[in-house]
């Protein structure tokens, strides 16, 4: 009868504490969280029937790739590309729910319309977005390398560029000076021509004065 009653409780322990470890495993424990600079925010992301956290997300800044900056607008201001990762590379699709990444922009862009290139296995998407509180948000559900630009029109980087660019450059009020000013050097050629002359008409005339007195 004991060793009846002791496994009843053994199997009724077990029975309880499976749904407890089974929650522990499928729950995230940290639903948003920040890497290389980008924010990270779980949606119910799973892989592999795992719940995952913002922790087992990886984002750094990497060298510009030349893919995606050619499928960026032309006319945007360009800010960087980001290789983000699920378990260190491990992984690069989700198995369900979404993640939203904030790339860092700058608050004077807040406002503009940012275009987001995602590189997933050579395959590239577009996306865009209006930047807010100087990030570009972008949800997804595969991983691998991402490039941002934002258009500037109406933004405070667009107030800063215009007035930089219609200030009068300081040399250039000078670029005509040369061929403006006189030319002291043959003016005072001229004098010295004058004066000569003047001098000799002066000694002429002082010369006969004096043959004609002598007379």
């Amino acid at each position: 009868m004991r060793k009846k009653i002791t496994v009843f409780l053994v199997t009724a322990a077990l029975a309880l504490a499976y749904p407890l470890t089974a929650l522990a495993s499928g729950s995230p424990t940290n639903q948003s969280g920040t890497s290389g600079g980008v924010s990270i925010s779980v949606n119910g992301a799973t892989v592999d029937g795992r719940a995952i956290n913002a922790s087992d997300i990886t984002a750094a800044k990497v060298a510009d790739d030349p893919t995606i900056m050619a499928a960026l607008p032309s006319g945007d201001d360009y800010i960087g590309c980001w290789e983000v990762e699920l378990d260190g590379g491990r992984y690069t699709e989700l198995s369900g729910g979404t993640v939203t990444l904030s790339f860092p922009v700058g608050a004077n862009y807040n406002g503009g319309v940012a275009t987001i290139i995602h590189d997933h296995d050579g395959n590239l998407t577009s996306s865009t977005c209006t930047v807010s509180g100087g990030t570009a948000s972008i949800t997804i559900s595969k991983f691998s390398t991402f490039g941002v630009s934002v258009n500037t029109s109406g933004t405070a980087a667009a107030s800063a560029s215009s007035s930089s660019s219609s200030s009068p450059s300081s040399g250039s009020s000078f670029s005509n000076s040369s061929s403006s000013s006189p030319n002291t050097g043959t003016g005072n050629m001229t004098g010295l021509y004058v004066l000569t002359i003047a001098a000799l008409v002066g000694a002429g005339v002082t010369f006969a004065f004096r043959k004609s007195t002598q007379r």
